[in-house]
């Protein structure tokens, strides 16, 4: 019989639950638990969990694991933190527990089920709540173990912004078992937490959610149900975007797909080539830190004298009625990573490779994110910003022929970098990425669009107002290259009133947006 080992607490127990529902589904027995008898009163809302009451300490899984073994045939330690070593191979804590009970991979889709809620409990409880038909919105505001320091400004910033609900810190409420505070989310406008149970508990409700989790392996892991998740490292500089996106959580959310592509293929772009449709990604040789392009599923070949090179991040482009790409050309040179890049038309399976002789475009530093558009059947990049002004350059074959400076846009999430163009009525539409850096904490990359004139210098007038796209941390399990937080666009494609954009993310899938003109934020 098999022993599943969670001794504490009571959110790292809501945590895993999903992983017993699924096992008494799969196996149609009730998986046994062994918990600390003082965590136990969460499993009275479920019907698909044995419990095995253990009487020690919360943190000696030593003594556990050697009671279970005693008594269970199989035994699967979920806990990660105790009196033996805890080895993280995950990027959170949570996706350690999921991965030891290896089903990591379905840590976003299977669901936290409490099936023997009471429905007198919970109609007492929001009674003593006195609960009206005022909006409210539930602040889950105490954390025993990841105390968030900032949590009296932020009560003190959602009674500012929202004067018209009601906020319940959830410290003042009183339960007596923590799922029956799913009546009160259920009936929330939202609920916004710091690191503790009612993080994991929201899960089993559709209450919009808006997560601060604490920092590093110890925060809880990005979720899909989750409507905005950040860390607490980043406070001072989303606190901002927090409230925009409780503000704004009831329009529809725009919509992203993952291109089908072979396994961690990223960085994908998007052309219309005569009508159809065009994608071209990189992706990465077994083993290797080098990668190749895969152009409508089949490798491009680079001429001959690059294929040992790494070929990374193309961009589609349309040059006098011919598809092309720009792409990069990376080497590792004495330890250190350099590239530059280079053009080319695409015919059958090859692409061209014009190396543009352009400041430092060379193996002496990294040249990327060149931009490529096309003007009156001249080809131009925008190279990027030096000393407060965006560069644009004109292309005639290997030659940079002409260069242009305006001022470059502001943008506060980061300066702005690479992306894509495309025309958008008399003026062209840029995407780009941004990233910015927050303390102890691996950046954030943000995507945004600006609009610039097409004509020279290519002056920008209009930038979005917010990022169109965040970063996230959704974890791809074995993914040689994840990465989290990214997110890079490389590719447009308008079509009607809507525009479809390929970005990367986390360095290992290909997406796609569908985006309005409402989406841009302009």
């Amino acid at each position: 019989m098999k022993c599943f080992i969670q001794l504490s607490k009571i959110g790292d127990i809501l945590s895993i639950l999903p992983i017993l529902l699924h096992e008494y589904q799969d196996t149609g027995k009730k998986p046994v638990l062994m918990v600390c008898r003082d965590f136990a009163s969460v499993l009275a809302g479920v019907s698909y969990v044995e419990p095995a009451l253990f009487n020690g300490a919360y943190d000696d899984l030593r003594g556990a694991i050697k009671i279970a073994k005693e008594k269970y045939s199989e035994v699967i330690v979920l806990q990660t933190h105790g009196n033996i070593p805890i080895h993280q191979t995950c990027p959170s804590f949570q996706l350690d527990q999921w991965d030891r009970g290896g089903c990591v991979k379905h840590f976003d889709h299977w669901p936290l089920l409490f099936d023997q809620r009471s429905s007198d409990r919970e109609d007492l409880l929001l009674k003593k709540l006195e609960i009206t038909d005022q909006p409210y919105i539930v602040f889950g505001d105490y954390s025993q173990s990841s105390p968030f320091l900032h949590k009296e400004e932020l009560y003190q910033m959602l009674k500012d912004e929202f004067p018209d609900c009601r906020i319940i810190r959830l410290s003042e409420v009183k339960s007596k078992f923590v799922f029956d505070l799913l009546a009160l989310f259920d009936g929330a406008a939202a609920l916004v937490t710091v690191e503790t149970s009612f993080l994991h508990l929201s899960k089993a409700s559709k209450v919009p959610t808006f997560v601060l989790a604490a920092n590093g392996w110890r925060g809880s892991a990005f979720h899909s149900k989750f409507r905005f998740y950040m860390r607490y490292s980043e406070w001072e500089q989303r606190k901002g975007n927090l409230i925009e996106s409780l503000r704004s959580h009831k329009l529809p959310q725009i919509k992203t797909t993952v291109i089908p592509a072979v396994e961690h293929a990223y960085n994908p772009s998007i052309c219309d080539f005569n009508g159809n449709e065009v994608v071209c990604y990189r992706v990465h040789h077994p083993k290797s830190w080098k990668t190749q392009l895969i152009f409508e599923g089949e490798p491009l070949r680079v001429p001959g004298g690059l294929q040992h090179h790494s070929i990374e991040d193309a961009r589609l482009f349309m040059l006098n009625g011919k598809l092309h790409a720009a792409y990069v050309v990376a080497e590792q040179i004495d330890g250190r990573f350099v590239c530059y890049t280079a053009y080319g038309e695409i015919t059958d399976d090859s692409v061209g490779h014009i190396q543009v002789h352009y400041g430092g475009n060379d193996f002496r530093g990294m040249n990327k994110n060149w931009t490529p558009f096309v003007i009156d059947g001249k080809l131009h990049f925008v190279y990027g910003i030096r000393k407060n002004n965006q560069v644009v350059i004109r292309v005639e074959a290997d030659r940079a022929v002409s260069e242009y400076l305006s001022p470059a846009p502001l943008w506060p999430w980061g300066e702005i970098r690479g992306g894509a163009v495309i025309g958008y009525g008399h003026s062209l539409l840029r995407f780009f990425h941004s990233r910015q850096e927050y303390q102890n904490e691996q950046g954030r990359y943000f995507i945004g669009a600006s609009v610039m004139e097409s004509k020279p210098p290519f002056k920008t007038i209009a930038v979005s107002k917010k990022p169109i796209i965040e970063g996230d941390e959704r974890y791809t399990h074995k993914a040689p290259h994840w990465k989290q937080k990214v997110a890079i666009p490389y590719g447009a494609v308008k079509i009607g009133g809507r525009i479809r954009l390929s970005y990367g993310r986390n360095d290992c899938e290909c997406c796609i947006a569908e985006l309005t003109e409402a989406d841009l934020n302009l």
